[in-house]
């Protein structure tokens, strides 16, 4: 059907794509006004305090320009930040068209470019966009030259909007027709004749027909869990039709399912008769392992059959461990993680025991982002309040011939022959005057192969990094020397060798394996030293002296002893000769030998907790 398009809204975080969203919605009469609300897209109350988005949201929009012209209009609002990266790449291969959206405050930010470069790599027609333009700022048409500029066309081809007051909108929405293309031949199952010319089909029934003769294809972009329909996968039909009741495959998860709905976003879910080539809408699969349901996986007739390109399994890089506050939240806690990754496939967890928190769960995310968001979320959806390690990165490591990886930093090797880290490429988008301030983290991240290079009014900022380094907020560093003004972005890439190290604090001779970190060899002597002075001043004073000590590879790099706590054994005595003091001191002494050699110091929660945090 030509009267489709497909298409998403791609941004840097906060530059108001899902305020422009909600004028969309209001255009097209898809939302009525009174259950109107701001992001009316952002579902979750943490979104829309954030200002980000964090789940995909699709919906499907009427659009009638002129009386007797009808287009459907699918749009999904994609999330802008790193972390998710892959679940974008997933969506962008299931439209044809993105507005690439700016904020006329701001500018091109280092996001910008990294949703142009990715939405230019999937052959999207871009349409550039400024919004906020209600604000009259006064570098507005230096950044519409700019946006012109980065894609190439005349600075008239720029849309002028504001998702605030919906200036510019019906503007939008007519360009959006007229400059996205239908869905693609190949995608929609259509004739092609010899001059390479679509034929559409002349009715319903011949589409119907021509569709059900192709093999049944469906790229899945997104999912969420149903308790009575089970895992719903959210879908782009790319050949065959889709009806309930019928036998249905995944087939990167080799699982079969039967069909119990199917429908369309408005954005609600609304059941319909069937799907069609070039449809974006949601299927119920029944299927009651939300972990059957893979971003980029592809539903087809028959398992076996051929995945779309681009499949990849989600790879979790940050590792942290969840502990709750108190034990006996534990079943809360595994309740509370089961029903958060039946909307967010990506989380992965396993149980974890503590000798000082107890049980728990080591999680898996895909970035630093990604573990804030479902930290939050377990306080706010849930009442539950936890104490989480520090977050980690995965090693590879070699001993010997065999190579394994590493998560948890208590199983890291003493003395490793060969340690590959993973790495990012990161891009640092500032304005010229905090050129140096940025070049200035190097000394204190492990910033490699920096080049910089002037793009419009700001320079670009290209260095390599371990992405152990960019999980110790590095974001916040950045934003700080900044002002907020300059942005980032970055790219897994593959592992290399790293120059880390095992750190390990010992209590009293003892090793505390919820304090064992991994860090880089010429930090190893500052964290420990930092770390042992930290438990000094919140351990508190036992009957013996407690040595507090930092070890790298069997070495003692920091050490800080806790005095015993003085107790006056000679306080009721008065009068007399000294040596019955000086026998009660011996005593006394002796005691704490004794004291010293069998005694074992139990780090309080509370402790722990404070070592934790930032």
């Amino acid at each position: 059907m030509q009267n489709i398009r497909n298409f998403v809204i791609i941004a840097h975080i906060d530059h108001g794509k899902s305020t422009l969203a909600d004028r969309l919605l209001e255009a097209t009469k898809t939302v009525e006004a009174r259950r109107m609300k701001p992001q009316y897209l952002d579902q979750m109350e943490l979104e829309r305090e954030r200002g980000i988005t964090i789940k995909m949201a699709p919906v499907r929009m009427e659009y009638a320009p002129s009386a007797g012209e009808r287009f459907v209009l699918n749009l999904i609002d994609t999330p802008g930040h790193s972390d998710f990266g892959y679940e974008v790449s997933r969506a962008l291969t299931a439209v044809e068209g993105a507005v690439l959206l700016v904020d006329a405050t701001r500018g091109i930010q280092a996001q910008t470019l990294a949703n142009f470069h990715n939405a230019k790599k999937a052959g999207l027609a871009i349409i550039g966009a400024v919004n906020k333009i209600d604000l009259k700022p006064p570098a507005q048409d230096d950044v519409i030259l700019d946006l012109a500029t980065l894609l190439e066309c005349s600075p008239d081809d720029i849309l002028r909007v504001s998702g605030k007051t919906g200036e510019g909108v019906p503007e939008l929405l007519r360009t959006i027709v007229r400059r996205v293309p239908p869905p693609t031949a190949k995608k929609r199952g259509l004739d092609v004749n010899a001059a390479g010319r679509a034929r559409f089909p002349s009715s319903q029934a011949e589409s119907e027909a021509k569709a059900e003769n192709n093999a049944k294809q469906a790229l899945i972009f997104d999912s969420r869990y149903d308790d009575h329909k089970g895992a719903i996968a959210f879908v782009r039909v790319t050949g065959g039709v889709f009806k309930a009741g019928e036998e249905s495959a995944l087939i990167a998860a080799g699982e079969r399912c039967k069909v119990k709905e199917v429908g369309y976003f408005h954005p609600e879910l609304q059941p319909t008769d069937a799907l069609y080539p070039g449809d974006i809408g949601y299927i119920a699969t029944g299927i009651k392992e939300p972990g059957k349901i893979r971003i980029g996986d592809t539903m087809a007739s028959l398992v076996g059959g051929e995945v779309l390109p681009g499949y990849e399994e989600p790879r979790p890089v940050v590792f942290v461990a969840f502990y709750p506050a108190e034990e006996s939240d534990h079943d809360d806690l595994k309740r509370a993680l089961e029903e958060l990754k039946l909307s967010d496939s990506a989380l992965q967890f396993e149980p974890e025991v503590s000798e000082v928190l107890g049980r728990g769960f080591a999680c898996g995310f895909l970035g630093r982002l990604h573990f804030e968001i479902v930290a939050e979320r377990l306080v706010r959806e849930f009442g539950l309040k936890t104490v989480n390690s520090f977050p980690s990165v995965t090693y590879r490591v070699k001993e010997g011939t065999a190579w394994r990886t590493v998560k948890h930093p208590k199983d890291f090797p003493d003395n490793p022959d060969q340690v590959l880290q993973p790495m990012v490429n990161v891009e640092v988008l500032t304005p010229p005057s905090y050129l140096g301030d940025v070049l200035r983290l190097k000394e204190k991240f492990h910033m490699s192969d920096i080049r910089t290079e002037t793009f419009a009014h700001s320079v670009m900022v290209r260095s390599r990094m371990p992405l152990a380094d960019l999980i110790r907020d590095f974001d916040d560093n950045l934003k700080s020397l900044s002002g907020g003004f300059a942005s980032l972005n970055y790219e897994l890439v593959e592992d290399a060798p790293g120059d880390v190290t095992k750190l390990e604090v010992l209590v009293a001779n003892e090793v505390v394996p919820g304090l064992t970190r991994i860090v880089a060899e010429d930090e190893a002597e500052h964290e420990g030293r930092t770390m042992v002075e930290r438990l000094k001043d919140l351990l508190p004073k036992q009957q013996f002296a407690q040595a507090l000590q930092a070890k790298v590879r069997g070495r003692i790099i920091a050490r800080e002893t806790i005095p015993a706590q003085r107790k006056d054994v000679t306080g009721y005595l008065y009068g007399g000769d000294r040596t019955r003091k000086m026998k009660l001191w011996k005593k006394q002494k002796r005691g704490k030998e004794r004291l010293k050699q069998s005694g074992r110091v139990e780090l309080p929660p509370g402790v722990f907790k404070e070592l934790l945090k930032k």
